[in-house]
């Protein structure tokens, strides 16, 4: 599998559609978790799904996820981990991380055969 075929299988955005309840069933249910420093990167972590979690504001050495296989995708700039909201770089942590990276990424934390994914 190759970066362009994650653009067309099975990616679903469904960012602000679901309840906790929901979130708990889905991501148990998931191969991949792609996510930022949220309460979802931390119940995948908990659940043992593979994660790519993005970082920019917040530190993945104190919050990030805790899996062998977890990817975590973040810039070193003077100015991260700042842990603020309020940005006075306009988040430039969070811009400079590259679609391309995170396809990469992707493709890393996928199992090497779709072949070995039990059917749910």
């Amino acid at each position: 599998m190759c970066s362009s075929d994650l653009r067309d299988e099975g990616l679903v955005d469904l960012t602000g559609k679901t309840s906790l309840n929901q979130l708990f069933a889905l991501i148990e249910r998931m191969h991949v978790f792609l996510t930022g420093d949220s309460a979802g990167l931390h119940i995948a972590s908990d659940l043992g799904i593979r994660t790519v979690a993005l970082f920019g504001p917040t530190d993945p050495e104190e919050y990030g996820p805790l899996g062998k296989g977890d990817i975590v995708i973040r810039k070193k700039l003077r100015c991260s981990p700042c842990r603020k909201a309020a940005c006075a770089f306009d988040h430039e942590c969070m811009k400079q991380i590259r679609p391309d990276e995170v396809l990469e990424a992707l493709n890393r934390a996928l199992p090497k055969s779709w072949d070995s994914i039990p059917a749910l």
